[in-house]
């Protein structure tokens, strides 16, 4: 047997289903000739996988400029999630087992507003996220107001003290997706999500002062 033809039988020929306008790219084959990475750059078109010679799939790194992506489903042909924002629809909560159901109509662009203490005046937090659809908040039964939602570039505002003056955090993240409120079971206002650019909110007073 010829030199060619044990070559031959070693090597298997690996098939590479090609794209437009590639760049260039090199491939690594093993001692049994199974193709392991394909480093592919800058504005490729679609391109298929290329089994090696044993069948197994090689991963084939893709940067640079790309359109939406779907996941990639595993060896198992499961189906992960993508996640991807769009614009909210308004989004209304549901109130808790005491059916109180204290609803906050807002416009966009609102004028300035004071924000109202509860009950006890503990005033956990104060997310601000941006762009969200208008909601509805459901209070606690005990007033107890638990997170204050706000959305949309929001101008700055002074923290509302509660009737104990408690204060807890302020936070203000960027352009987050909607965010539904759940209520607990005992009717807690778990969320208050607030639509469209805020003007400066100024803080309403607890009854201590």
């Amino acid at each position: 047997m010829t030199q060619g033809a044990e070559l031959a039988q070693l090597f298997q020929l690996i098939q590479l289903p090609w794209a437009a306008h590639p760049a260039p790219m090199s491939s690594s084959s093993s001692s049994h000739g199974q193709l392991r990475q394909l480093p592919w750059p800058a504005h490729p078109a679609p391109m298929a996988s290329s089994p090696s010679s044993c069948g197994h799939l090689t991963q084939l790194p893709w940067p640079a400029h790309r359109a939406p992506v779907a996941s990639s489903p595993s060896s198992h042909g499961q189906l992960t999630q993508l996640p991807w924002p769009a614009p909210p629809a308004p989004v209304a909560s549901s109130p808790s087992s005491c059916g109180q159901l204290t609803q906050l109509p807002w416009l966009a662009h609102p004028a300035p507003m004071a924000s109202s203490p509860s009950s006890r005046g503990q005033l956990t937090q104060l997310l601000w996220p941006a762009h969200p659809a208008p909601v509805a908040s459901s209070p606690r039964s005990h007033g107890q107001l638990t997170q204050l939602l706000w959305p949309a570039h929001p101008a700055p505002m002074a923290g509302s003290p509660s009737s104990h003056g408690q204060l807890t955090q302020l936070l203000r993240p960027a352009h987050p997706a909607p965010i539904v409120s759940s209520p607990s079971s005992r009717g807690q206002l778990t969320q208050l999500l607030w639509p469209a650019p805020p003007a400066p909110v100024a803080s309403s007073p607890s009854s201590h002062g």
